[in-house]
């Protein structure tokens, strides 16, 4: 571990790998060095409606992150909030295919959080197309799902409540739960009384 001083984020940046700012995968990576970008210091040259205007609203992200601004609170030993599963698949897929696959991950995903005895409120579905239009839906049911089957079930229906045409492909798709329940109540009243928040 070390520090880097203010004075130094600079130096420290520019000749990094774009792929070591956090969130740009192998996927973003290929985009950006399509753009002539291959280091922090390249991206660096783009402006701020220029990166908005590639990636939408995580082309404000990028253009803080190649700067070293991050606003986020450093919180070594806070209590996790949500469990999710996403992939950036090699080809841009279907619809029906993105359903396939949050169903077999929604069963994935249970298993974790059962294996960890949470249970979540509250289901987010995340999509990005091949054109990085990013957009997410949630749903917190007035009963918790109960199985990898009710996850499933809740992450197709979200799916019909994006607004993308019908033709569009996506290049990634995520499934996630959140808005645990707290772990001292009990169970039985917990399924019986609990409410949409």
């Amino acid at each position: 571990m070390f520090v880097i001083r203010p004075e130094q984020i600079e130096a420290f940046l520019v000749g990094l790998p774009v792929r070591k700012i956090p969130g740009v995968g192998k996927v973003t990576e290929k985009v950006l060095v399509d753009m002539g970008v291959a280091t922090v210091g390249d991206l660096q040259r783009f402006t701020e409606q220029q990166l908005i205007d590639r990636f939408g609203k995580w082309g404000t992200r990028l253009f803080e992150l190649a700067r070293g601004i991050d606003e986020s609170p450093v919180e070594p030993s806070r209590k996790r909030k949500s469990y999710s599963s996403e992939s950036t698949f090699p080809r841009d897929i279907s619809i029906e295919e993105v359903a396939d696959y949050i169903r077999n991950e929604a069963h994935s995903l249970w298993e974790a959080l059962a294996h960890r005895k949470l249970v979540g409120r509250t289901v987010t579905l995340k999509l990005r197309t091949g054109r990085f239009e990013t957009a997410t839906r949630r749903f917190t049911p007035e009963v918790p799902p109960a199985s990898g089957d009710d996850l499933a079930r809740i992450g197709c229906e979200l799916l019909t409540r994006f607004e993308f045409p019908a033709d569009r492909r996506f290049r990634l798709a995520g499934i996630g739960v959140s808005n645990f329940v707290d772990e001292d109540e009990e169970e039985p009243s917990l399924f019986a009384t609990m409410r949409a928040l």
